[in-house]
């Protein structure tokens, strides 16, 4: 069992396709829970710390993400709900007037394929789309994108208008994009994510993990 574990997490490093071996580890009646805790989620992990010893670059890790989550699509309908990792839920949007996604889905990426719930409101969302949707969805974390500098106003003025509505009491707000800065999201009274490897690391600090 430990053998087919190892080989389909270490392949996951690779960023190798994994689909076969996890089809033949559940035919050889490893539970689904093990492969996604023992194997899937063991080499994501050590992907982000290979990313962060940069042995690893951010096409490789989200490769490697990218193949875990249809690994993950196999396992789901046979995993039960106490099965399944759940470290929080993120509500993530690019804030309004920024059409920018790709830096968002790939924070979306890494953060599923690392167990937390995100729920996406897409682009150009007004700030009053998010103050109804942490109503709804009440998410631990709130994760705001903005790729050029007038948006990051913008993003500046969301989380001050939340704050007046008194949403973000029990949230955390994290905040990413190119022109933001460590500096400027402590402004802002937010964590700051340079990228979508270190968006899990921010989050999982976040909520003490």
């Amino acid at each position: 069992m430990e053998n087919i574990l190892e080989t389909i997490s270490a392949k996951l490093i690779k960023g190798e396709s994994i689909e076969e071996l996890t089809q033949e580890a559940l035919d050889k009646g490893i539970s689904p829970k093990d492969i996604l805790t023992k194997s899937l989620l063991e080499g994501m992990t050590r992907a982000g710390e290979m990313f962060k010893e940069k042995t690893l670059t951010m096409y490789d890790v989200l490769e490697s993400a990218k193949n875990m989550e249809k690994s993950v699509k196999i396992l789901k309908p046979l995993l039960k709900d106490e099965d399944i990792v759940k470290k929080g839920k993120i509500l993530t949007a690019s804030v309004q007037g920024d059409f920018h996604d790709i830096g968002k889905n790939l924070c979306i990426l890494m953060l599923e394929s690392n167990g937390f719930q995100v729920i996406d409101m897409g682009v150009d969302v007004p700030q009053e789309k998010i103050e109804e949707c942490i109503k709804k969805e009440s998410p631990n974390i709130l994760m705001l994108s903005a790729m050029i500098a007038p948006t990051m106003e913008v993003m500046k003025m969301t989380i001050e208008y939340l704050r007046e509505k008194g949403v973000t009491e029990n949230l955390k707000i994290m905040v990413g994009g190119a022109p933001l800065t460590e500096e400027t999201a402590k402004s802002m009274g937010a964590a700051y994510s340079a990228d979508a490897v270190s968006a899990v690391e921010v989050a999982e600090k976040l909520l003490n993990i």
